[in-house]
């Protein structure tokens, strides 16, 4: 496979995996809907299986700058653009804790000399993702409704754009 296929296979995994087993507190006045009621609230039903945790290796925040990549390295830390996973907590969303990645590096490093290019840059992947927000008590239980949150995936390299250089239709 290639590493953009292998990319991708990684993301899903650790997207699924941040949304496993919701984490949900209430205060004591006011109860939590059940799990297949807030299941039928989102569109996408992988918010509550439970995959595989991303891997714990890949949490190493600093640039590789200079440095050889190794064989065991994980596609995280050996990508031109590296990045690292940060968990975030929110007691109000389901699922509670979400990890995203985090760009290790501002500019992409040479594939060859692993030193930075300052012409490239390291830019987040953003996928939208649904994911419930608590909102309030009603009747004694909370509602719930979906939201879309913005995170990051992963870091690509690339390449600076300067307007005159775009398809006139192209937008983004």
């Amino acid at each position: 496979m290639n590493s953009l296929t292998n990319l991708l296979i990684f993301v899903a995994v650790v997207i699924s995996s941040t949304l496993a087993n919701p984490v949900i507190t209430d205060p004591p006045s006011c109860a939590n809907p059940s799990l297949s009621e807030l299941q039928t609230k989102l569109d996408d039903e992988y918010l509550f299986h439970n995959p595989p945790s991303p891997n714990t290796e890949e949490t190493n925040s600093t640039c590789p700058s200079g440095t050889s990549v190794g064989d065991d390295w994980p596609l995280s830390r050996s990508s031109v653009c590296p990045w690292s996973y940060v968990s975030q907590y929110d007691a109000d969303r389901v699922p509670a804790v979400i990890t995203q990645a985090a760009c290790s590096c501002d500019s992409c490093l040479d594939q060859t000399t692993s030193e930075p290019r300052p012409d490239l840059s390291c830019t987040a992947i953003k996928y939208q993702l649904p994911v419930l927000r608590r909102g309030e008590c009603v009747n004694g239980v909370s509602n719930y409704h979906q939201e879309y949150e913005s995170v990051t995936v992963g870091c690509a390299c690339m390449r600076p754009v300067f307007q005159s250089n775009r398809a006139p239709d192209i937008i983004g």
